[in-house]
């Protein structure tokens, strides 16, 4: 389980993981994965703090791949 945190213009810029998946290999590609996502910039007054972040669970048999 990650939780990404995003710029103001929606790329992610840190990545935190909250629950390793035992493999460190396997987290440090999620982590690569993640700080290449990009989202769309929600609307103006809907953030509720300063940060904006998602919260993401990667199953283990997920296949990362290379962009």
């Amino acid at each position: 389980m990650l939780k990404i945190y995003f710029d103001r213009q929606g790329h992610a810029e840190r990545v935190v993981v909250l629950l390793s998946s035992g493999n460190k290999e396997r987290d440090n590609a999620c982590v690569n994965h993640c700080m290449k996502m990009a989202i769309s910039m929600p609307r103006i007054r809907t953030r509720v703090s300063g940060e904006i972040w998602r919260k993401l669970t990667i199953p283990p048999d997920a296949v990362l791949t290379e962009n």
